[in-house]
């Protein structure tokens, strides 16, 4: 059983690296991946601001609840035009 397991887990390795091959001797592997979005790209101040986990932690929760006053600041704002 162990010899079985051993040898489908070699032939699945093989496998991985001949489509690997497949693809960098191919025009696949020609791909340009499209820009970041604004919110994906790297900010090297944030990175400053929030050396540890534990900061980048609170800074999450300040963004966050920073981002929901302003949310019910706008659905209030749009309930009192109604």
């Amino acid at each position: 059983m162990r010899k079985i397991f051993s040898a489908s887990l070699i032939i699945l390795g093989i496998v991985g690296l001949c489509v690997s091959f497949l693809g960098e001797l191919t025009g696949l592997s020609d791909y340009e991946s499209a820009s970041p979005r604004s919110w994906e790209q790297f900010d090297p101040q944030l990175v400053k601001e929030t050396p540890d986990l534990a900061s980048l932690q609170r800074k999450i929760n300040f963004l966050s609840k920073q981002a929901s006053k302003q949310a019910s600041k706008q659905a209030s704002k749009q309930a009192s035009k109604q």
